[in-house]
């Protein structure tokens, strides 16, 4: 009878251990010179499997495992799924050599897929926009990605360009793909953003013959356990064709369910009766005003006064509410703050390339929040504007932005 280094014993007498026995305890992998022991680790379920000996190929050192055939493979804190080729063991990671797709695959023998989905909490395939990640430093990853040619929310009016706020969305999936796959954060745990900021180079947004493949280049600050939650600071670079196309830095806590239904309290149940019986929402502004071509991209309502609108977005929209939620998302808030800008600057004349963003506090269903935005600075050549955005709901801020706008080219090249 087998068993793991704390004595349980494997139920089917080949492997070691079940998640119900030894869960995250990291018994799963014990090595010796010329055989490695492994189970098999689902990110979706958060259960261990058997899987028995296999024949590792190489020093003990690095503990490189040649895997023949389509199989899952993981650890306490990473996990690789449907990968061909050889893992290399480091630092309680496993990782892709060779042959496969990175941190967590995606794809087999190098061809190239999205990650998946549950890792960047998205419930389309069709909006996961990373393929793969490799481990470059003990904090520092490599992690490649991929915009599509066509995509329905994320372009530009005239439908040339990528939008600047993809980018923000590529770093938010970045820290999440980071944290469940690499740094074992647990499917079930609710993350709570406490900041995201980013800036896109215009000229890099064009939108080419081919979808634009991005290489992220993520360094994790203070990514630390506290008891059963999980901090960190996430710092990304994100590159196009070798050249730096914008760059995001995001701030974040990850808790357990039990713990974020205790913050939330009832505003989890009213918030999930809201989504669940969307009513009629207040008429959009005009979409050409704050930079989109459709009212159903709109997330913000007219009010009288200058300067000040109702966040009032369809609770439908497949991008903004793309899963079920008990609240605004961040990234609502991030094009609320983006489109209010533009209330405040010329349409025609600028474009948002950027934002640092704060989020206070929760913004909830089932009362006002009210967008203020006003222009701040612009530099003496008026060519950069800065504009502040402050979110309010029920007499506290819940969000706070400072959105940048530079003058807009007259033609865009590749």
């Amino acid at each position: 009878m087998v068993t793991c280094p704390h004595g349980h014993v494997c139920p089917c007498g080949a492997g070691l251990v079940t998640a119900a026995q030894c869960a995250g305890s990291g018994c799963c992998f014990t090595f010796d010179d010329t055989l490695v022991r492994s189970g098999y680790f689902c990110g979706v379920t958060g259960g261990w499997f058997c899987w028995g000996w296999v024949p590792s190929v190489s020093c003990k050192e690095n503990r490189i495992v040649r895997i023949f055939g389509c199989l899952g493979v993981g650890s306490p804190n990473g996990v690789v799924e449907g990968v061909m080729g050889v893992l290399a063991f480091r630092k309680g990671v496993f990782e892709v050599s060779a042959g496969g797709s990175g941190c967590v695959g995606g794809g087999v023998l190098g061809l190239t897929a999205t990650v998946p989905r549950e890792f960047v909490h998205r419930s389309s395939v069709a909006e996961v926009f990373l393929t793969g990640c490799e481990r470059v430093a003990e904090d520092v990853f490599v992690v490649r990605g991929q915009w599509p040619r066509a995509h329905t929310f994320f372009v530009s009016a005239d439908g040339r360009c990528h939008d600047p706020v993809q980018v923000g969305e590529t770093v938010r999936q970045v820290g999440l793909y980071l944290c469940h796959a690499v740094y074992g954060v647990p499917l079930g745990h609710k993350v709570l953003l406490w900041s995201l900021d980013f800036e896109a180079e215009p000229d890099g947004l064009f939108i080419g013959g081919c979808p634009t493949d991005l290489e992220l280049v993520a360094t994790c600050s203070d990514f630390v356990w506290q008891g059963r939650r999980f901090s960190g600071l996430l710092q990304v670079v994100v590159r196009r064709d070798g050249r730096v196309l914008g760059r995001g830095r995001a701030r974040f806590s990850c808790v357990p369910a039990a713990v974020y239904q205790r913050l939330r309290g009832p505003h989890v149940a009213r918030g999930e009766a809201a989504m669940a019986c969307v009513s009629p929402r207040v008429q959009p502004v005009l979409a050409s005003s704050v930079g989109k071509v459709t009212p159903f991209d709109v997330v913000l309502a007219p009010v009288q006064g200058p300067g000040r609108w109702l966040l009032s977005p369809d609770l439908g929209h497949p991008i903004l509410f793309e899963h079920a939620n008990d609240h605004h998302p961040g990234m609502v808030l991030v094009e609320a703050a983006r489109q209010a800008a533009y209330g405040v600057v010329p349409v025609d004349g600028f474009v948002v390339t950027g934002m640092a963003s704060e989020f206070l506090s929760y913004a909830e269903f089932d009362a006002d929040c009210w967008v203020d935005a006003r222009l701040v600075s612009r530099d003496p050549e008026g060519e950069v504007l800065l504009v502040e955005v402050v979110g309010h709901q029920e007499g506290r801020e819940v969000f706070r932005a400072q959105v940048t706008a530079v003058r807009q080219a007259q033609a865009v090249t590749s």
